[in-house]
């Protein structure tokens, strides 16, 4: 058996700014918050530094060395899964359990590259990645194009769509349900703001009389009026509704995954950016953001 030890770092702030809770100290001195979270196995513990607005979780947990060996990046990558939910749990409690509704309670890795590390023998510690598998970090092949596209976008004070607010907020929200909800809001905002772009006449019709289901206006009236209907099934975006609106009137009966609400979010960003690659078919920029969105659609049946 090994021991694997593993640490991750965070910045906490209170409306951008370093935390300062009086609850949270004692004058005269830095005070250190300590919480110990359950895991599924073992325990992580959570240290707050107040002066520093820092929040440091550990974690120590045993392994045969083979098994560790054969099973390492699943095992880290759940584990640094669990951690973060256990941060995030810290968070949470302060956030309404003190009611400091300028607090924000998601995770601010104090690196732009690792914000967790691990090690076997406590001397040599290895980063592990913050990227997350679904999400890709869009690329272009010049960054000479992407300086003009944005000089474009300014010049010709382009408007981005407002529904990409909900999918950002979305994307980087650590609760699963609010990841779904947000990024249902996107899909809705954004098809509707596709079609009064590109048939204003429409604009009445989307804006002041209910609105049909999103399978309808991504599906039919897509392909009416834009040639070409979304590349994401009727049956998604019914399951899409249908989720969101279960997690809305009842949380209690349905669970999602932040595996799973990851994933969805990474669809309803491909649908939107199908419809911004309709609006606008030269712009290099929307169009790799685009491509690089293909992926396997999440299976519904999953959940």
């Amino acid at each position: 058996m090994i021991t694997i030890n593993m640490v991750g770092n965070f910045f906490i702030s209170h409306r951008n700014v370093y935390l300062n809770i009086p609850m949270l100290q004692e004058a005269d001195s830095v005070y250190l918050p300590e919480f110990n979270i359950q895991l599924e196995e073992g325990t992580a513990n959570i240290v707050l530094q107040t002066d520093k607005s820092t929040m440091t979780i550990t974690h120590e947990f045993n392994m045969s060395k083979a098994d560790f060996s054969l099973n390492k990046d699943i095992v880290i990558s759940q584990k640094k899964k669990e951690l973060e939910a256990a941060g995030k749990k810290v968070l949470s409690k302060i956030k309404y359990g003190l009611n400091l509704s300028q607090f924000d309670d998601n995770l601010r890795p104090n690196s732009s590259s690792s914000n967790f590390s691990y090690s076997t023998d406590n001397i040599h510690w290895n980063p592990v990645s913050n990227e997350v598998g679904v999400f890709r970090r869009n690329t272009f092949n010049s960054l000479n194009q992407t300086e003009i596209e944005v000089r474009d976008y300014i010049q010709h004070d382009f408007q981005p769509f407002i529904a990409l607010k909900h999918l950002h907020r979305a994307k980087n929200d650590d609760d699963p349900r609010f990841k779904w909800i947000d990024a249902t809001i996107a899909a809705e905002l954004a098809i509707k703001e596709f079609f009064v772009r590109n048939n204003p006449t429409l604009k009445t019709m989307l804006l002041e009389f209910p609105s049909p289901p999103l399978k309808k206006l991504y599906k039919n009236l897509l392909s009416e009026y834009a040639g070409e209907e979304s590349p994401l099934s009727s049956k998604f975006f019914d399951d899409a509704s249908r989720i969101r609106n279960e997690l809305v009137h009842r949380p209690q009966e349905v669970a999602v995954t932040i595996e799973q609400a990851e994933r969805y979010v990474a669809d309803v960003e491909r649908a939107i950016f199908h419809l911004l690659s309709l609006l606008y078919p030269d712009d290099k920029v929307i169009q790799g953001i685009y491509k690089s969105t293909e992926r396997i659609p999440l299976d519904f049946d999953e959940l």
